[in-house]
């Protein structure tokens, strides 16, 4: 649930301020997806109900997981904690939960003394609360051992920023000039208390009330920053014609002991506004831009100092935790470069911007880096290697329709990326992202001089020709024990349709969602490979030979021995796990058109409002995903193996017991008053 309220009043001819609030609640019932729950399957240390009801026996009826007296019901006569929990069990008997209410407001004061002088004062607040809970049922599998167990949590996150600004302006003949001087405060606090216990007294009461004293822990954790910005902003235009604009800031950081400084410059040129240009129904506006800008990022809170953390072992006490403190910790700064163009014809009817971009990253901050067990610690966050960021944008407005009644609007948006590693440390050849190393060996990993959306992992052990190396022993293909690009996670582009249809008080609009190109991982169906559950392993009864060529010591001569040992996987069963390649199931190539969303909305005629106390009253319904049409075996190529927390490029382009995205249905209310 979500409710806004803005609000503006005029306090004196001078003096007038503004407000705004926001409430959002939300309660998410989560079950766990790929590797990430308690469900015990072979060859996976964890796993999510889904790879659970795609192993269940098809011969039996998975959503009977009771018995009579409420028990988990077995399906083999061994002990609990040897059977893959049933998928309906886990989802319903191991719970996850998250609660969240929000509140942002914000208050600002306006202040015009003079006509060229405004002074403006505003003050935000973002306070987040929320509280959840992951527990385990004690006849799971992972639930056995300690009778059950539950992880709780009790957050408070506080935002709050004030900024000061004072603006000049004036005008000299045609020139117009603005200067802005102003400071800004964001003060963060975040507050988590957590706590744990197991030994449940009654098994289907989830509560830490509910567990062992014996075996409750609890521990809070504070996390608190401040940066301090002083910024300035001076634009200069020629008779609203030619513009030019610099900016400059400077931050003082609690997480870092020196302050840094980032500028801007841009510039464009409205060409329609020169004479013999003005007034054309044909090119009705045209604009050419350029702009450089710098920005910072700083590292988490205590990062680049040490700090104590509580110990819940004998006695107590405080004691460094696994993270180092790294003293030599920089801000990272990101140096853009922007051309661009921006045209409108035929009275604005048609609108075409352009825009190519290029990034370059100066020492990005790498977290959770792993160290020496030397150190005293095992993972730091450090600068090290620069990256690279090109792009082409182009967006496409539209009115082919516009009648009193009727008027039909089209935007198209294609978006066109690269990027690049461009350096690492001398002794470290590939930087991988482990959270991404989710089964068997593919990873997110990146090399210098290659994308940063690369994924790397075992691919075929090949002569010098390039032919697959073959086992004489088994008649299996090789394996590269080292790590290769096999895939890249970014499409060739990415496109946008909205189309808007507005009749009288109506509207319904739907986006396109269009995907060319890019690599998927998956490895949910190479898990099934492995499980001859995949349809791939049908032909499992047929002998084969592996194309390649055998490592007699022959392999790298002119005529090399090619491989003629049959295989039939159906009593050979290891051709389908040591003998399986990790770079056959990187899906090459995926395309998609999905249909984002649809929303249908009316508006209340003015007439009917306008005896009560309602300014504008609209309703609207709008249904999420509503389908999608691609080349991907999968369930869904739009996939993040992850979540939102890991580095790097993330975990999109991974599928592992992933679930397709839900379609959504949303119903809505917006009043102004």
């Amino acid at each position: 649930m979500t409710a806004n309220l803005n609000a503006t009043a005029k306090l004196s001819s001078k003096l007038r301020s503004e407000a705004s609030f926001s409430f959002t609640k939300s309660d998410n019932q989560k079950a766990a997806k790929g590797a990430g729950s308690a469900v015990q399957i072979p060859g996976v240390r964890d796993a999510g109900y889904l790879l659970s009801l795609l192993t269940w026996p098809a011969n039996d009826d998975a959503s009977n997981y009771l018995n009579a007296d409420g028990t988990r019901r077995k399906i083999t006569s061994g002990a609990l904690d040897t059977e893959t929990d049933n998928p309906f069990w886990d989802v319903n008997k191991n719970l996850s939960e998250d609660f969240n209410n929000r509140f942002v407001t914000n208050v600002g004061l306006i202040y015009d003394p003079t006509s060229w002088l405004n002074l403006t004062g505003r003050v935000g607040w973002d306070v987040n609360s929320a509280q959840g809970y992951r527990a385990i049922h004690p006849e799971s599998a992972a639930g056995i051992t300690p009778g059950g167990y539950i992880e709780s949590y009790y957050s408070n996150t506080s935002n709050l920023n004030t900024t000061l600004l004072v603006t000049a302006k004036k005008s000299f003949g045609k020139f117009n000039t603005k200067l802005m001087v102003g400071n800004s405060v964001n003060d963060n606090d975040f507050r988590i208390l957590s706590t744990t216990g197991s030994r449940f007294f009654d098994p289907n009461f989830y509560s830490i009330n509910n567990t062992d004293a014996t075996t409750q822990r609890s521990q809070e954790r504070i996390i608190q920053s401040k940066i301090i910005g002083f910024f300035s902003e001076m634009s200069l235009d020629y008779d609203k014609t030619v513009y030019l604009t610099l900016t400059g800031r400077e931050d003082w950081t609690s997480v870092l002991p020196d302050p840094f400084f980032y500028p801007s410059v841009s510039t464009s040129f409205v060409f329609t506004n020169l004479n013999g240009l003005k007034d054309k129904q044909t090119l009705s506006y045209g604009k050419l831009r350029a702009s450089y800008a710098e920005a910072a990022n700083i590292p988490s809170p205590y990062s680049a100092q040490p700090v104590f953390n509580p110990q819940l072992t004998t006695d107590g006490g405080y004691a460094y935790g696994v993270t180092g403190a790294n003293a030599n910790l920089k801000p990272e700064f990101r140096k853009s470069f922007e051309l661009g163009t921006e045209l409108k014809f035929f009275n604005n009817r048609v609108g075409l911007d352009v825009a190519v971009y290029s990034t370059k990253t100066i020492d990005p901050i790498l977290k959770n880096m792993r160290l020496s067990y030397g150190t005293g610690f095992v993972v730091t966050s450090a600068n090290f290697g620069d990256l690279q960021n090109q792009g082409l944008e182009i967006t496409l407005n539209a009115s082919p329709i516009k009648k009193e009644n009727f008027s039909w609007n089209v935007s198209a948006n294609f978006s066109k990326t690269r990027s690049k590693l461009l350096n690492l440390p001398s002794v470290i050849s590939e930087y991988y992202v482990s959270d991404t190393w989710l089964y068997g060996n593919v990873r997110g990993g990146v090399t210098v001089g290659n994308p940063l959306t690369t994924l790397t992992g075992n691919d075929y052990l090949r002569n010098n020709a390039g032919e697959p190396l073959i086992d004489p022993n088994s008649g299996y293909a090789l394996k590269d024990p080292n790590f290769k690009i096999i895939g890249d996670r970014n499409p060739d582009f990415m496109l946008g349709l909205q189309n808007t249809f507005t009749y009288k008080d109506l509207s319904l609009s739907f986006l396109l969602d269009i995907r060319k190109g890019g690599d998927i991982y998956n490895a949910t169906e190479f898990y099934l490979y492995q499980n001859g559950l995949s349809t791939k392993t049908l032909d499992r009864e047929q002998t084969r030979i592996v194309k390649g060529v055998l490592r007699d010591g022959l392999e790298n001569s002119a005529t090399p021995t090619q491989n003629n040992i049959p295989v039939r996987p159906s009593v050979q069963n290891e051709y389908y796990r040591t003998g399986a390649i990790d770079a056959d199931f990187v899906e090459k190539d995926i395309n998609w058109l999905r249909m984002r969303d649809i929303t249908l909305s009316y508006q209340m005629p003015s007439e009917i409002l306008k005896k009560t106390f309602i300014n504008a009253l609209s309703l609207y319904v709008t249904m999420t995903d509503v389908f999608i049409i691609t080349n991907y075996t999968g369930a869904d190529p739009s996939v993040n193996g992850t979540n939102a927390s890991t580095g790097g490029a993330g975990g999109t382009g991974f599928d592992f017991g992933v679930v397709s995205t839900p379609r959504g249905l949303n119903l809505g209310l917006k009043i102004g008053l």
